[in-house]
């Protein structure tokens, strides 16, 4: 397994896996996240609220992206 640093449009990342930080629910409203959000229609967003995730140590959240970003 290899693991890269990647700085840019997480969107166009093509990978077999994308792990994306988050320190606070919130910031799944703004910048990076919030275009990953934009580009799986939302899914992101409300799958965090289902799942009561806020961003809290040692949370996780898993999410397909159904073809809709270039990693799978």
């Amino acid at each position: 397994m290899q693991f890269v640093r990647h700085e840019g449009p997480l969107t166009a990342l093509v990978a077999d896996l994308l792990a994306v930080p988050v320190g606070a629910a919130t910031e799944l409203t703004s910048g990076l996240v919030a275009d990953l959000d934009r580009s799986l229609d939302g899914a992101l967003a409300r799958i965090a609220g289902e799942e009561s995730f806020e961003g809290k140590e040692g949370q996780t959240l898993l999410v397909h992206t159904l073809g809709k970003l270039s990693a799978q």
